[in-house]
């Protein structure tokens, strides 16, 4: 194989999805958000007074089904882009949902108790997003580390000593182990996490590229596997 060619990863991993996607997902999790937190806060409002109106049952129909939809494009789309934290999507449904609560809440003025939640769900809502962009900026940070290795590190070949699963029906995130040998002839290994399938399943003996830090070559950080560049992952 020669330095040009593309890694097995790259045939076998589809593209981040774009910018419509990220969009797509946000909203679909925050009317997700929004409906839940409206129409469970209005039923809890109404719970011994009276039976919830139509608006407040579709709500929980429409913000449940969202929220679904929602988590299936961000986790099985959005992951796979390096500048989104998985916070941010967690985000967008608990702060939507701290709004519809407050909604609800103003059919009733007064109700310490939805208040109370709005105010829990929005905080967890700030928390989630800072710790995705906290997440994301180390993904990028990572990244630029990793490009600076493969062309500045020292090139070698690795295999696989433990592909990190027994069987595979689904897509899954496992930790695989990379064994090889450094500039001195040392045997070292590193483990990275890797994004498999069954059609996209590492195999114990498979061989491919990594490259490491000659003067560290003890530090996982530093460490970049060619198999798991594409298909690693970070919160």
């Amino acid at each position: 194989m020669s330095l040009t060619d593309p890694s097995p990863v790259d045939q076998a991993e589809a593209p981040p999805p774009g910018i419509g996607s990220v969009v797509t997902a946000i909203l679909l999790l925050a009317v997700g958000g929004f409906g839940c937190g409206y129409g469970w806060g209005g039923i809890g409002l109404l719970d011994g007074v009276r039976d919830p109106s139509v608006l407040v049952q579709a709500s929980v129909a429409v913000g449940m089904i969202a929220w679904f939809l929602g988590n299936f494009v961000w986790l099985g789309r959005i992951i796979r882009r390096r500048d989104m934290g998985l916070g941010i999507g967690a985000a967008a449904f608990l702060m939507a949902g701290a709004t519809g609560l407050w909604a609800i809440e103003r059919t009733a003025p007064g109700n310490a108790v939805l208040l109370t939640l709005a105010a829990v769900s929005a905080g967890l809502g700030a928390l989630c997003a800072v710790g995705g962009i906290v997440g994301a900026r180390a993904r990028e940070r990572a990244q630029r580390v990793g490009d600076h290795i493969v062309r500045h590190g020292f090139e070698t070949t690795a295999v696989v000593s433990n592909r990190g699963y027994e069987s595979l029906e689904g897509t899954t995130i496992t930790v695989v182990t990379f064994t090889f040998r450094d500039h001195h002839g040392t045997q070292r290994w590193v483990q990275k996490p890797l994004r498999q399938g069954p059609r996209s399943a590492v195999q114990e003996g498979q061989e491919t590229r990594l490259w490491f830090d000659p003067e560290r070559p003890h530090d996982p950080a530093r460490i970049v596997v060619d198999l798991a560049r594409d298909r690693s992952t970070t919160s």
